[in-house]
C-alpha cells in the first residue's frame, strides 16, 4: 500500500485533487495505478496527458522515497487510511497524504495551533512558551510551523516540559528549515511529530509557505497568534482557520 500511496503522489501531471478523487472512486491507491486507459476516461476527471502520465508512471521514484523513509524511520499516511486526522479532510485544498517522522499517533489528536513572527520580541516568545505549557498540560496537542521565533517557542514551550508537539515543515522530510533549528527538529521527531505533505528531497520555495499554513490551521481545532506583522505568514494561516471554521485567537 505504501508503494501505491508514493508512486500516486509522484505523479506531478495530475492535480492533488483528481489523485483524491480518483482514490474515491476506485477505492484504493493501487485499483487507480492498476486501471485501464477505458476506466480512467470514463471517471472524466482526467485529460488524455494525465490518463497517459498514470499509466506510464515508473516505480522509480516511489522507490527512491520508499528508501529515504525508511532510513529515516519515517512513513506516509494516505488521506483515506486510518491515521490521517479527519479535521483535515475537511479543508477545501486538503493534501493527499502526509509524510511523517516520529510518533504518528500524535497526528490524531486533538490540536491547538500557535503561530506569530519570526522576528518575535523576548516577551512575545515567552508568552508563546507559557501558552504552549498551559495548552498542553489542558491535553491538546500544541502545532506549529518549525520557524524561528513564535514557532520555536510554542514547540520549546511544550518539549522543555515534558509534552510532545507537532511541527508542519513547508519542505520534504529530510529538508530541515531553517537549518538553525535542525537541533530542535531532531527533538520534535524524537519526542513528538513532524508531518508535511511534500516528498523527501523537495527544497523551501516561497509558495510552499501558504500550503504548510494550511495544515497548520486545517489539522487544528483553533489557531492562536502570538505577535504578527500586518503582512505575515500568520495572518495568512489566522485568515486559513476562519475559512475553515476552526476558531482563532489573538494575543
Amino acid at each position: 500500500m505504501l508503494m501505491d500511496w508514493l508512486k500516486l503522489a509522484s505523479i506531478t501531471d495530475v492535480s492533488c485533487a483528481r489523485k483524491r478523487a480518483l482514490v474515491e472512486l476506485f477505492g484504493t491507491p493501487g485499483c487507480v495505478l492498476q486501471a485501464g486507459k477505458a476506466q480512467l476516461f470514463e471517471t472524466r476527471l482526467l485529460s488524455k496527458s494525465a490518463i497517459d502520465a498514470i499509466r506510464s508512471t515508473s516505480m522509480h521514484l516511489a522507490e527512491q522515497d520508499a528508501q529515504l523513509l525508511d532510513t529515516l524511520d519515517a512513513g506516509f499516511i494516505g488521506f483515506s487510511e486510518t491515521g490521517f486526522p479527519d479535521l483535515l479532510n475537511h479543508i477545501p485544498d486538503p493534501p493527499l497524504g502526509l509524510f511523517y517522522r516520529g510518533n504518528p499517533a500524535l497526528i490524531r489528536q486533538n490540536q491547538l495551533a500557535i503561530v506569530g513572527s519570526r522576528s518575535a520580541t523576548p516577551a512575545g516568545c515567552k508568552t508563546a512558551e507559557k501558552f504552549a505549557r498551559a495548552v498542553s498540560t489542558a491535553g491538546l496537542l500544541v502545532t506549529s510551523g518549525l520557524a524561528t521565533g513564535i514557532d520555536s517557542s510554542a514547540h520549546r514551550g511544550c518539549l522543555e516540559n515534558g509534552f510532545p508537539t507537532l511541527a508542519v515543515m513547508g519542505t520534504g522530510i529530510d529538508q530541515v528549515y531553517p537549518r538553525s533549528n535542525a537541533g530542535l527538529y531532531q527533538e520534535i521527531c524524537g519526542h513528538g511529530v513532524v508531518v508535511t505533505e511534500f516528498a523527501p528531497g523537495t527544497m523551501l520555495r516561497r509558495d510552499h509557505f501558504p500550503r504548510r499554513n494550511r495544515i497548520i490551521s486545517g489539522m487544528s481545532l483553533g489557531t492562536l497568534v502570538v505577535e504578527a506583522g500586518i503582512r505575515s505568514g500568520s495572518l495568512i494561516t489566522a485568515r486559513l482557520a476562519g475559512e475553515q471554521g476552526r476558531e482563532v485567537f489573538a494575543v
